[in-house]
């Protein structure tokens, strides 16, 4: 780390610590019913369909369908155990009132993109750093850069990009090894970064000195990848410039870090 990001993330650590003693000596804030984003992931994004993705509820199988995979069966279809829209684990890890909206999207070019959103409650256990959870699933982090997107009517947005692998075995004792990428960022009302740091940052002064709780979210857009080539980037950055203002609440001004 050069020598002037360290400063800037001093200072950043600095202004939290001043900011938490503060909130200490504050009273609670109410969490705002206001969000950045919406509910609900969009059933196309340009030549792109989306499906959605249901989760068996039996911890000894816990497989994934698409819906057009179970026809119109409403259950597993290996061992007949109820579905939900949310997994088993992230029901356990996530407060009851976090919302999450998850989609494949395939193209012309038949390969899927997988997008999701998660949103969170009172409570901010919902948003953490994708390189918290990401590994506890297996995967190995290769590489992480910040990239820009150009989006129409705004500033480039700036994504966080992972490039991972992950190697493993399947129910049946197939082995396998997958390499994707995987694109997040976080969304406030009016704030957007890819930055963790940023996020708690204005999440605390914002509590502190604008009386005002955001309800975050994180989005993330993965899919898969062949060596390193950097053709996948390119086919995400055009998904998500299309994907965003159909997930965006409006903003009258958006603060980017």
């Amino acid at each position: 780390m050069d020598g002037s990001r360290k400063r800037a993330y001093l200072a950043i650590v600095a202004m939290m610590a001043l900011a938490a003693l503060c909130l200490l000596l504050t009273d609670e804030v109410p969490a705002s019913g206001e969000a950045g984003v919406k509910r609900v992931l969009p059933d196309s994004v340009g030549t792109y369909e989306g499906e959605d993705i249901w989760f068996c509820q039996n911890e000894q199988c816990m497989r994934s369908y698409l819906a057009s995979q179970l026809g119109d069966s409403d259950v597993c279809l290996t061992c007949t155990n109820a579905l939900d829209a949310v997994s088993l684990g992230e029901k356990r890890l996530l407060p009851d009132d976090t919302i999450l909206a998850k989609k494949q999207y395939v193209g012309p070019g038949g390969q899927p993109i997988f997008a999701s959103i998660v949103l969170s409650g009172r409570e901010q256990k919902s948003i953490h750093r994708p390189q918290q959870c990401l590994p506890a699933q297996g995967h190995v982090i290769e590489k992480s850069r910040v990239i820009e997107i150009p989006v129409e009517g705004r500033q480039p947005l700036k994504v966080m990009l992972l490039d991972l692998h992950r190697a493993g075995s399947t129910l049946e004792g197939k082995h396998f090894e997958r390499m994707s990428t995987y694109a997040y960022w976080f969304v406030g009302t009016g704030r957007e970064t890819p930055y963790h740091l940023q996020r708690l940052f204005w999440m605390t002064t914002d509590r502190v000195f604008r009386n005002i709780n955001h309800r975050w979210a994180y989005i993330s857009v993965t899919m898969t990848r062949n060596g390193d080539t950097e053709a996948h980037v390119n086919k995400l950055s055009e998904f998500i410039a299309q994907m965003y203002p159909l997930v965006i609440e409006p903003q009258s001004e958006v603060d980017g870090g």
